[in-house]
């Protein structure tokens, strides 16, 4: 094949893309494009405790942009801290804006429960919002907000307009193809980098909300505290502190071999240390209480109503902190006030 060939099949490789990239210019002009599931989408918790009673929602959708007059499937799934789904609690919906939605409705034995918003006939774009609270008793309430868009009846576009535009968008394209910058532009034009989380999607992913909740009740605890707390492997903690902390929800500090983390709005103490948690500090006014004797685990749990497991894990950090001592005596373990400045 001769050079002047080679470089008549090239010109005609490139007309037929630039083809291809107006024809589908046109398809997406004359269709509108369904909105994408979205995984758990603006949620907000509620951690007002750092024991195992806080309820974590999750809220989901089956569009986030819908039609007028249309309506939209909304599941709720509600957990606690340790991923374990909550059977009767009662999910109540409040609705900000236009349309209608079920009130109320109670968990299964998964956790799960589901309501159907339909929106009102309208004649210009607007937003709506559904605020779902969870509650049961004995259980801190959890809250989360999921927002929706709701479309007018699309306008029709003239075939011949639909044509026209086809026809230009190639025309165009190939003049932008013809330069390196217009190269990588249409490139980045065509292929955007999916890849990118936005800062709205973190808390999406259950471990990842999980993670952030627990940070947010338990400010200060290092890296393998809240690995064991939460049953995670090294992988998956990593990656989702690294993903919290990139996108602006979590800061870390290091403190000698540990590295703590704080939520972003929690100023981190100059000298270093843990801020205890409510939870902590209950143990640890109830074991000053006890004087020279001290409190054992088991008393700890049924005098404040919690497992062993969770006085345990907060023994351990108060223990490290410095602001109880662990002795033991035979078989018997007890915890007494420690010589830290908490």
């Amino acid at each position: 094949m001769s050079w002047r060939e080679s470089n008549r099949t090239r010109r005609f490789g490139i007309i037929l893309a630039l083809a291809i990239l107006g024809f589908a210019i046109f398809l997406s002009l004359s269709v509108r494009p369904a909105a994408a599931r979205p995984p758990f989408r603006d949620v907000r918790y509620d951690m007002a405790a750092s024991n195992d009673t806080v309820l974590c929602v999750w809220a989901d959708t089956d569009f986030k942009v819908i039609g007028s007059g249309s309506t939209s499937y909304v599941e709720v799934v509600v957990r606690d801290m340790r991923n374990i789904p909550i059977e009767g609690a009662t999910v109540t919906v409040n609705l900000l804006g236009a349309g209608n939605v079920q009130a109320t409705a109670p968990t299964d034995a998964d956790g799960k429960t589901s309501f159907v918003y339909a929106a009102d006939n309208v004649d210009r774009e607007g937003k709506v919002w559904l605020v779902v609270n969870a509650a049961k008793a004995d259980y801190t309430s959890g809250q989360a907000t999921i927002s929706l868009t709701v479309l007018p009846p699309a306008a029709e576009i003239p075939a011949d307009s639909l044509w026209l535009a086809g026809v230009a968008a190639a025309v165009v394209g190939s003049g932008i193809a013809g330069t390196e910058v217009g190269k990588y532009g249409l490139m980045r034009l065509l292929f955007p980098l999916y890849t990118r989380v936005r800062k709205e999607e973190v808390l999406d992913h259950f471990v990842r909300g999980q993670i952030y909740g627990f940070i947010v009740a338990n400010p200060g605890n290092h890296y393998n505290a809240i690995r064991l707390a939460l049953s995670l492997n090294n992988g998956t903690l990593a990656h989702h502190l690294r993903t919290l902390e990139m996108q602006g929800f979590v800061k870390s500090r290091r403190d000698g071999t540990f590295k703590r983390f704080y939520p972003v709005n929690v100023m981190i103490p100059q000298e270093g240390g843990i801020k205890l948690s409510e939870m902590q500090l209950e143990i640890l006014d109830l074991i000053r209480q006890t004087g020279v004797d001290g409190a054992t685990q088991k008393f700890i749990a049924d005098i404040l109503g919690i497992s062993q497991q969770t006085a345990s894990y907060n023994l351990k950090v108060l223990e490290r902190s410095g602001a109880v001592r662990m002795e033991t005596d035979g078989r018997r373990t007890r915890y007494m006030a420690g010589n830290g400045n908490t």
